[in-house]
């Protein structure tokens, strides 16, 4: 039986095997791309937020699933902003979750 790992990213918590990556806003954001990136996203309804506080990092996660219906696989991705710093993240999954 195969483990699941979960990083507590605020007020919920994520599997670890659906994290892409996790970024800082204030470092990545002053790039176009980014911003770029996160405006696509909130546009096409992929953007949560986790808990009230101001945000300070997000979090690109894909989410595979396999259809019995169709034997190719589905991909949904999606950014999660988390008033959880980058690098506190980074050290939770370090310590496993």
């Amino acid at each position: 039986m195969k483990k699941t790992v979960f990083l507590g990213i605020g007020e919920r918590a994520l599997p670890c095997e659906k994290i892409i990556g996790i970024f800082d806003l204030d470092k990545t954001t002053v790039k176009k791309d980014t911003r770029e990136f996160l405006k696509i996203n909130e546009q096409k309804g992929l953007v949560q937020t986790v808990g009230f506080d101001i945000p300070l990092s997000f979090i690109v996660t894909a989410d595979k699933k396999n259809s019995a219906k169709k034997s190719k696989e589905k991909q949904k991705n999606g950014v999660i902003l988390s008033p959880v710093s980058a690098s506190t993240l980074l050290s939770r999954a370090k310590n496993g979750g």
